[in-house]
This record gives C-alpha cells, sequence and structure tokens, in this order.
C-alpha cells in the first residue's frame, strides 16, 4: 500500500512538472531561444533579399548571391558554438529534456533530409525538387512545436506550430513564383525568429 502511495505522488508530481515546470526549466530553453533568433533572422533576412530581387526591385550580382546564399551560414555556424560554449549542458527539469529531444530529433531529421534531397536533387538535376526541401522542414518545424504545445499547453506554441504547417503548404504552391521567397521570409522571422525572441524574454521575466 504504502509502495503504491509513493508511486501515485510520484507520478502525481511528473505530470504537474509537465504542465507547470520549474525553476530549472523556465531556465532551460535559452540556448533554444537563442539558436531560434539567430537562424530566423539570418536566413529571414537571406530570403527578403532573394524576394526583392524575385519582384524586381533589383537583381543580384553575382558576388552579391554569393555573399547571401553564404554569409548566413557561416553566420549561424558561428552564433551555434557561441552559444553551444555558454550552454554546454541542457538543465535537468522535466520539461526542459522532453522539449530539447524534440527539436533534437528535428535536427537530426533535417539534417537527414537535406542528404535526402541533395543526393535527388543531383540524380534528377531538378531545382523543383530542392524547392521542396525547405516544404519539408516547415512541416518538421510544426511537428516539434506541436510537441511543444501538448507538453506545456500555451496557446502561442499551438499557433506557431499550426503557422508552420501552413506555411509549409502555401510554401509548396508557390514554388516557380516569387512569392516563394516571401512567404519563406516572413514563416522564418514571425514563427522562428519571434518565438525565439520571446523565449528569451520569458527568462527574464
Amino acid at each position: 500500500m504504502n509502495s503504491e502511495s509513493h508511486d501515485l505522488r510520484h507520478d502525481i508530481a511528473f505530470l504537474r512538472a509537465l504542465a507547470e515546470g520549474g525553476e530549472h526549466d523556465r531556465g532551460a530553453q535559452r540556448g533554444t531561444g537563442e539558436a531560434y533568433v539567430a537562424a530566423g533572422t539570418l536566413y529571414g533576412l537571406q530570403c527578403l533579399a532573394m524576394s526583392g530581387s524575385a519582384f524586381g526591385f533589383g537583381e543580384l550580382s553575382t558576388t552579391a548571391t554569393i555573399v547571401v546564399s553564404v554569409v548566413p551560414t557561416v553566420l549561424f555556424l558561428i552564433a551555434l558554438v557561441m552559444i553551444y560554449v555558454r550552454h554546454p549542458e541542457p538543465a535537468p527539469g522535466v520539461v526542459s529534456r522532453a522539449l530539447t529531444a524534440a527539436f533534437g530529433a528535428t535536427g537530426a531529421a533535417t539534417l537527414t533530409l537535406l542528404c535526402v534531397f541533395v543526393i535527388a536533387v543531383w540524380r534528377d538535376r531538378s531545382i523543383e525538387t530542392w524547392m521542396l526541401y525547405p516544404c519539408a522542414v516547415f512541416s518538421l518545424q510544426g511537428a516539434a512545436w506541436l510537441v511543444a504545445w501538448a507538453l506545456r499547453r500555451r496557446a502561442w506554441l499551438r499557433w506557431v506550430a499550426c503557422g508552420w504547417l501552413v506555411s509549409a503548404v502555401a510554401l509548396a504552391a508557390s514554388i516557380g513564383s516569387p512569392w516563394y521567397p516571401l512567404i519563406a521570409a516572413v514563416a522564418l522571422l514571425l514563427l522562428m525568429a519571434a518565438p525565439g525572441a520571446y523565449m528569451l524574454r520569458q527568462q527574464t521575466d
């Protein structure tokens, strides 16, 4: 009887930790927030520059195209190293471990899809095949944010998840049009950079 009561109290404490989070969990997502701000801002601005060219507001030179294509990734990799140095280990909270696992799995799946699409593009020589890669990445982001919403039950997490899923479909529908980079830019800034900044703000409240 005592063992059953202990197990019941343990289960209740676990569920409460998932629903509310603890001191460790409230500060554990800072690294994720910083990474989202960096990625959303850098790649969002990259897509904005490309959308300007696509809508005829100025053709990018060869040098400018190389800079726009390469610099954001270089800066993001530098940012990731700096973030890892500041936050080398995740906090031990229950929600923190669950969310870190969800977003970590999403990152691994994204890298795997990158390899898959590179192989497909190399084999088929089709630019439209490559254009589907961001659509798949947006879908994975939507899935990760749905997991976050299921764990924390915060309304804003659900809306971010829905935004990613809708953006994935809109992006696929706009392949071949000037709207493609603009939709990608808006999604990255509103659904990645902005939520990342909100996550950071929560840590200071």
